[in-house]
């Protein structure tokens, strides 16, 4: 049996009288496991404080980022250093770029348009699929070119968007 919380975090269960374990859980959260009883027309409140490294990370923010925020991605690492694909004079550089988890849902035009722009960019998810991973950022191999680009061209959409609206 589950439920979900409003934004407060407030949730609220019908259930009989008896002995019950409760898993509060939240994404970027480690989970806690209590055990309620509940009386023949009682109620329960719960109060939990959730620890949650990850959101903490973020709130510290790239500049003040601790190691276990951050967990290097090799694949990515191995391109710094070389020349980029499009502006063959310009090395890749690292930068340091919050772990995306979750789905990016784009038209096949936004995707071929910022390619075009951006082609050395990846859109990709990563992180273990653990809900309570600490590290919140990532290195990544990029152009100061094309972030020029790509900047340029995320202007562009807004402006566009704009307009139509």
């Amino acid at each position: 049996m589950g439920a979900d919380t409003d934004d407060d975090g407030r949730f609220s269960i019908q259930v009989p009288a008896g002995r019950y374990r409760v898993r509060v859980q939240q994404i970027g959260c480690e989970p806690i496991h209590t055990e309620i009883v509940l009386s023949e027309g009682g109620s329960e409140s719960l109060r939990v404080a959730l620890i949650c490294p990850r959101l903490h990370c973020l709130k510290l923010g790239k500049a003040r980022l601790t190691p276990e925020c951050f967990r290097a991605d090799r694949e990515e690492r191995a391109f710094v250093g070389r020349a980029c694909p499009v502006h063959s004079g310009t090395a890749l550089a690292c930068d340091t770029v919050p772990i995306s988890h979750g789905l990016m849902v784009t038209t096949r035009v936004h995707v071929q348009a910022e390619r075009d722009s951006f082609p050395f960019a990846r859109t990709f998810s990563i992180g273990s699929g653990n809900s309570a991973e600490t590290a919140a950022f990532t290195g990544v191999a990029y152009c100061s070119q094309c972030r020029l680009a790509q900047k340029r061209w995320r202007i562009r959409m807004k402006q566009r968007k704009s307009k139509r609206h």
